[in-house]
């Protein structure tokens, strides 16, 4: 974050908060994609897990191995459609599916914030010697925009992930919201 010397007092604590209020909101994007990347995580595992399950079982009855143990081959298959069940209840993929979406939202966000923020400060620092106050104001209004925008996006993706609705996660940038 950039600061400035020579600007009034006033400028100077305004431009703190603003670097500093940008600061906090790329540490939450941060965040946010560690800490749903850890979701996807423990749920990719979760569904590896039952998946392999369900495929030995589907492969232990199809093989004919148990054909004299319908008892095993009835708890196999007793299992298996309790981890369908298991499924459809806890809705592991849709949520896998919307978390990862999420959280690749939140990545691509925070690239589209640095992006637009890097093209944009360069030509403000270059009044930063002849004037600076002006320079100050414009790094304000630009963190200011982007701050607003990342407010807007950050609730618009919780809203799409609480509704588990992992096709407008996949296509949300930054650029949808100027």
């Amino acid at each position: 974050m950039e600061m400035l010397d020579n600007i009034s007092k006033g400028t100077q604590k305004e431009l703190e908060f603003s670097n500093k209020q940008f600061e906090d909101w790329l540490n939450n994007l941060d965040e946010e994609v560690k800490k749903l990347g850890r979701v996807v995580k423990s749920r990719k595992l979760t569904a590896t897990i039952l998946k392999l399950i369900v495929v030995v079982s589907g492969i232990v009855i199809a093989s004919g191995f148990l054909k004299d143990f319908h008892i095993i081959v009835q708890i196999i298959g007793a299992t298996v459609l309790l981890i369908t069940a298991i499924e459809k209840v806890f809705a592991n993929l849709d949520l896998l599916l919307s978390t990862a979406a999420a959280k690749n939202a939140f990545n691509r966000i925070r690239r589209d914030v640095v992006k637009i923020h890097t093209k944009k400060i360069g030509p403000i620092l270059g009044l930063k010697e002849t004037q600076p106050e002006e320079a100050a104001r414009k790094i304000i209004a630009l963190q200011s925009g982007l701050i607003e925008k990342l407010i807007d996006i950050d609730d618009e993706i919780k809203t799409n992930l609480e509704n588990k609705n992992h096709e407008v996660l996949g296509r949300l940038t930054l650029e949808e919201k100027e």
